[in-house]
């Protein structure tokens, strides 16, 4: 897959996607290819952290629209040339950075994303902590002064090598806001505990992107780095991009974090029978339900995954024979669901998970849990379009009168579990 499709890839997709509300980590040490300063990509809307089958979750704010490719009309090209000749990776890595001393906060911050790590013990936990530095700069109420002052003290290598690490990072930032609950041990482990991702902005974050690109673009930047993928940290980017040496990748979903030993505060996909719900021997109801979840997959890995990787779907290795992507963001595995195959699809570009006819999700079964119900209990019953929707109480599962049709899925039952206790669950249609 070539670079340039990569990006083009990214792109694309628009549908709403919901998430296990207690999914909360992801080590993410992988980068992928990223579009070079004249050409940024654009994560579409980012999704909030639920997981009804098909509740609407709410969204953060979404990010600008795509930058058209900085005008560079009237522009002396010769500085492109001679940095681009100038630009030299024969020294040590150090070298490529620039770290000066200075007490201008902003500048220290952009020396935290500068001197980020790949490739090495502790480098995911470097990029997360890189990541929060470049989100901390959207809040600065002005950064451009500073961020020349920054970049004209920097070498042809260094300008190329900051281009690099800019470009990696906004993209790791973006993935923070889009999931959060998916970093929160990687937050706490690199010291970020106290961050709220979700008080940052992704169109801020966008907008700064934009200006930093447009600087580079204006020194003459073309990210020579590319053409360095034989050394660290290019040889990751390579590594997923599919150069003549990149050997075949294993792509695994994210972890699953739904801990069926603690489900205290949490929203969960169940399904449950007749006869479930039931008052134990001290006189509290109970609800016994099946706990599902589905498969997540990392934008990038999906991004760049290509024919002869392997791709772990719901625990099972399945060789990438055939591979295509749709005009709807959708990636076809094998010859898609009418030909023996499977699909991928997503909502926003920063997750994708596997789905089956009528965009059903493919959820699988986690285990078994007894829960208990609180005396407040409210079940929401919209799952019949042609009535309007029905609420119920704890007494009606303990009745044969109450009307109640048991037909309880994954695809179509959720439930919210506080403190303990099962609150309220919602039944939604599904075709």
């Amino acid at each position: 897959m070539t670079k340039k499709n990569i990006v083009a890839f990214l792109l694309t997709g628009s549908m709403l996607l919901c998430l296990t509300a207690c999914r909360t980590s992801k080590d993410a040490d992988t980068i992928g290819s990223m579009p070079s300063p004249t050409t940024a990509a654009t994560p579409t809307e980012a999704p909030a952290s639920t997981v009804a089958p098909t509740e609407t979750p709410t969204k953060t704010p979404e990010p600008t629209a795509t930058a058209a490719p900085i005008e560079t009309t009237g522009q002396d090209n010769s500085n492109e040339t001679t940095l681009k000749d100038s630009v030299d990776y024969s020294k040590e890595i150090t070298d490529w950075m620039y770290l000066p001393e200075s007490e201008d906060s902003i500048i220290q911050l952009l020396k935290k994303i500068d001197s980020c790590r790949y490739g090495s013990a502790g480098a995911s936990l470097d990029q997360i902590s890189a990541a929060i530095a470049l989100l901390s700069l959207t809040e600065q109420e002005s950064v451009t002064d500073s961020l020349r002052t920054y970049l004209d003290g920097m070498d042809a290598t260094q300008l190329d090598y900051f281009s690099f690490q800019w470009q990696m990072n906004t993209v790791k930032a973006h993935a923070l806001l889009g999931t959060p609950s998916d970093y929160t041990g990687l937050l706490e482990d690199s010291g970020n505990g106290t961050v709220i991702l979700e008080n940052f902005d992704a169109a801020k974050l966008e907008e700064l992107n934009q200006m930093v690109l447009t600087e580079l673009n204006n020194r003459g930047i073309t990210d020579e780095w590319k053409h360095h993928t034989d050394l660290e940290p290019f040889f990751q980017w390579a590594m997923q991009v599919g150069t003549p040496e990149t050997k075949d990748s294993v792509i695994s979903p994210l972890p699953v974090t739904i801990d069926m030993n603690d489900l205290t505060n949490c929203t969960l996909a169940v399904s449950f029978k007749k006869g479930d719900a039931y008052v134990d021997d001290t006189g509290a109801m109970q609800l016994k339900v099946t706990v599902y979840t589905y498969d997540l997959y990392d934008m990038i890995d999906i991004a760049l995954l290509k024919e002869g990787d392997t791709l772990v779907l719901r625990g099972q290795e399945v060789p990438v024979t055939s591979l295509t992507r749709t005009d709807q963001g959708s990636v076809e595995i094998n010859g898609g669901l009418d030909n023996g195959g499977y699909e991928l699809s997503t909502d926003n570009n920063t997750v994708f998970y596997e789905t089956g006819y009528s965009d059903v999700k493919s959820y699988y079964a986690l285990g078994e849990a007894t829960l208990r119900v609180s005396g407040d209990f409210i079940f929401t019953d919209a799952s019949d379009l042609d009535k309007e929707e029905v609420i119920y109480y704890p007494g009606d599962f303990l009745t044969d009168d109450a009307g109640i049709d048991y037909y309880f899925s994954p695809h179509n039952t959720s439930i919210v579990i506080k403190d303990g206790q099962v609150i309220s669950m919602q039944r939604v249609y599904t075709p």
